[in-house]
């Protein structure tokens, strides 16, 4: 039989989940993002590992390659918004009273 060559990234992929999850308790979904969540092949044996553990559902985004950069885009705006916030804050805190 042959090997699929994958099949270390998977076994490692595992263990490096298993090593988070034994960490829980009651995890109830598990959500797989970044491009090899794409691979059928991957989340058949995630959701095969995991539901020993009792995770109902295992999801993938429709594009999990881009989920990871959609996520670190949003990180940035968040931390700009609150950058422009706090900077608003600052100058409106030492405007003279006026009335």
């Amino acid at each position: 039989m042959r090997r699929y060559k994958g099949n270390f990234f998977v076994e490692r992929i595992l263990e490096l989940i298993t090593a988070q999850t034994v960490q829980m308790s009651d995890i109830k979904l598990m959500m797989m993002a970044g491009g090899f969540s794409a691979s059928p092949y991957l989340m058949k044996r995630v959701r095969d590992t995991f539901i020993q553990y009792k995770v109902e559902e295992v999801i993938s985004p429709p594009n999990p390659g881009s989920a990871v950069c959609q996520g670190a885009a949003a990180l940035i705006c968040q931390q700009e918004r609150h950058h422009v916030r706090n900077h608003v804050k600052y100058i409106f805190d030492r405007l003279p009273e006026t009335i």
